[in-house]
């Protein structure tokens, strides 16, 4: 009988085994990732605690740069890879005005842009812990981009321009533009000698 029961045991198995697979496949549910939205350009505002524009008879121009420097010194350390440019506008009005009899210590505000490569806004938020905005045009085409700009190439203004970190490059729209005003014919010098 045990011989009996031995054979009759794989023959079970293999009836088993072909049920399995003519069974119907179970279907399974991949859970997907819920999308993050990613941007090349982002903006926020703080303000900078600093002592170091009290210094009297120093011209505007070298404060700017000591702001950028001290800036730069400190968020560089753990800026990401993605950020390729980092420019910030500050309202130099406080340390224009200061009188010596003042607090050494003053408030200045800053508005930051940043152009980076695709990232997300927890990209952003683990460098600096700040309420970052996307810009979704670009900072080409951003408003208060252009603004800001304005302000800082105006002389009346109070706003510097800061360049902290890197180049500014262009967007689609704005390389577009460039090539189309490279594609504008002007007159060759040797020919306008002719005419």
């Amino acid at each position: 009988m045990s011989s009996q029961s031995l054979a009759n045991e794989p023959s079970s198995q293999s009836s088993d085994s072909e049920e399995e697979q003519l069974a119907p496949a179970r279907v399974t549910k991949n859970i997907k990732r819920k999308t993050t939205k990613q941007y090349c350009a982002w903006t926020f505002r703080s303000d900078i605690q600093t002592d170091l524009l009290s210094a009297e008879g120093v011209p505007v121009d070298e404060k700017t740069k000591l702001l950028s420097e001290h800036i730069r010194t400190r968020i560089s350390h753990t800026q990401p890879h993605a950020v390729v440019c980092v420019i910030a506008f500050c309202n130099m009005s406080k340390a224009i005005t200061r009188l010596p009899h003042e607090s050494p210590s003053i408030s200045i505000p800053v508005v930051w842009f940043v152009q980076s490569h695709q990232c997300t806004a927890y990209m952003m938020r683990n460098w600096l812990q700040e309420a970052w905005e996307p810009l979704p045009g670009g900072l080409a085409d951003s408003p208060q981009f252009l603004d800001f700009s304005q302000r800082a190439a105006s002389l009346d203004s109070s706003w510097f321009r800061l360049g902290i970190f890197g180049a500014l490059g262009l967007n689609n729209r704005a390389r577009a533009d460039a090539r189309t005003e490279r594609k504008v014919l002007r007159p060759l010098p040797a020919l306008a000698r002719l005419s």
